[in-house]
């Protein structure tokens, strides 16, 4: 194998970490998304994310880039657990791909104002509730303070080279974010996903047998990063929460 991928424990949310010696004979960390607060700390014990990290420090070896797909709290707040002062992720990671919303603004030359947003209370997260928007402000910030952040947009189309292997950019495309420029909405999903319901012990035919496909049209998954992850022929691809028809028709210009 040229690289190993964890799927960490993360509840509804996603926590994924691509391991290799990509460039050489030092083991590299690619962390993707950090799940809930739980998947970095439970109340009373280390969370799977932080028990994987305090792994890494203990080998001398570092969370070499680190991807937050989006700003749905079950991607960030495992995240923003680990950066707190005194954590892990704030002492280990090397780099950041973030879209944040300066970036965003930025790049299509808007001014940012008070029109572009809403009060807290009004931003919600489909499947949990909590606020999503403000905590990618906290993470901005954070990074803002920090010489680790890859302050440019990451976009469809886009191909980037990192310790010899290749992202290839599936989504977002502009349009996608340009939709994060008018002011957020609440958003709700009539296909909510619940960490306390399962349907571990039912089959795939079953699944596929009572399975109604809806597109999804949140905001916030439209911004989704995703990816081809590619190295020495071997790929894996990581969609996040990104939107159907968009990772369809970059799949179709990549392969074209």
């Amino acid at each position: 194998m040229c690289f190993t991928t964890k799927i960490l424990q993360a509840e509804h949310g996603d926590c994924v970490l691509i391991q290799g010696k990509f460039d050489g004979a030092i083991l590299r960390n690619i962390l993707v998304d950090g799940g809930t607060t739980n998947t970095y700390r439970r109340s009373n014990r280390p969370g799977p994310l932080k028990n994987e990290l305090a792994k890494i420090k203990s080998q001398g070896h570092k969370i070499d880039l680190l991807i937050l797909t989006h700003v749905d709290d079950d991607h960030i707040a495992g995240i923003l657990a680990g950066f707190k002062q005194n954590e892990l992720l704030n002492e280990l990671t090397q780099e950041v791909w973030f879209n944040s919303g300066k970036l965003i603004f930025e790049h299509f030359g808007k001014k940012i104002d008070n029109s572009n947003f809403v009060e807290a209370s009004q931003i919600r997260d489909d499947v949990s509730g909590l606020t999503s928007i403000n905590q990618g402000v906290t993470f901005e910030s954070i990074l803002e303070n920090k010489a680790i952040w890859h302050q440019e947009l990451i976009l469809a189309g886009q191909q980037i080279e990192r310790f010899g292997a290749t992202f290839s950019i599936l989504s977002p495309t502009k349009d996608k974010l340009e939709k994060l420029l008018v002011k957020w909405k609440k958003e709700t999903s009539s296909n909510l996903t619940s960490a306390g319901n399962t349907d571990y012990s039912k089959g795939f035919a079953e699944l596929l047998e009572n399975d109604e496909f809806k597109e999804d049209k949140s905001i916030h998954n439209g911004s989704s990063i995703a990816f081809i992850f590619e190295y020495q022929g071997q790929k894996i691809m990581l969609l996040g929460d990104a939107h159907d028809h968009v990772v369809v028709d970059s799949l179709k210009q990549l392969f074209a």
